[in-house]
């Protein structure tokens, strides 16, 4: 049996990711911390809705305030905070967003 038949190259269900060091440097996981821990792992994507806010408020000074109401503006690859249970628990949706009231997860 071919293993690429039960997991496509682009299927990472069958992965997961932890980095003991980032959470001994910055603490455990929290819902305001989680998706800085998330973009540093291999399931995020870096050409998404939530990169582009990072580098648009990366040197500003001025922290998000509400990150799911300013991803609305875009249209694209966006990750979403769907479910958590600190501090091992975090469910993050990758959803397309067509328009502002409109995604598919």
């Amino acid at each position: 049996m071919d293993l690429t038949d039960l997991h496509p190259p682009d299927d990472y269900s069958h992965r997961f990711f932890i980095w003991h060091e980032w959470i001994q440097a910055n603490g455990p996981l929290t819902n305001e911390n989680i998706f800085d821990y998330f973009a540093t792992s291999m399931f995020y994507d870096k050409q998404s809705n939530n990169q582009v806010l990072r580098m648009q408020t990366m040197h500003t000074g001025v922290p998000l305030v509400n990150e799911a109401e300013e991803l609305r503006r875009f249209t694209g690859i966006e990750f979403a905070l769907v479910h958590s249970q600190p501090p091992s628990l975090f469910i993050i949706h990758k959803r397309e967003r067509f328009s502002p009231d409109e995604g598919m997860s």
